[in-house]
């Protein structure tokens, strides 16, 4: 069991600096990776491969892209919370507490800057 308990941590730990690194990337480089992602889903399907290069733009900017990014943003948050919630189950304590801990550390108090 402390071993899971230690694993647990070491991946929170390991995504919580991959949530920081993307948060802190310019806006160019963010861009410039969202736009492979969207690059390569246009690669892959046909409907947008053949499209003509006005409407395959329009389209990667600005139905792809947010797209792209709010996938992403849910599915690393999504992660963070099944190892919190994973690892709140190898602590001691009642689950409602358990839920308690991993609701609270998923979901800090965001201030405006």
């Amino acid at each position: 069991m402390k071993a899971r308990k230690i694993i647990f941590l070491i991946l929170i730990a390991i995504n919580c600096i991959t949530i920081f690194y993307f948060s802190n990337q310019v806006a160019i480089k963010s861009s410039n990776s969202s736009g492979r992602v969207v690059n390569f889903v246009v690669k892959i399907l046909p409907a947008l491969r053949n499209l003509p290069e006005e409407e395959k733009q329009v389209v990667c900017s600005e139905i792809l892209q947010p797209i792209v990014r709010k996938t992403a943003h849910f599915s690393i948050y999504t992660l963070l919370g099944f190892l919190t919630m994973n690892y709140a189950l190898t602590c001691k304590g009642t689950k409602q507490q358990k839920r308690v801990f991993s609701f609270m550390f998923r979901n800090p108090i965001r201030y405006n800057r």
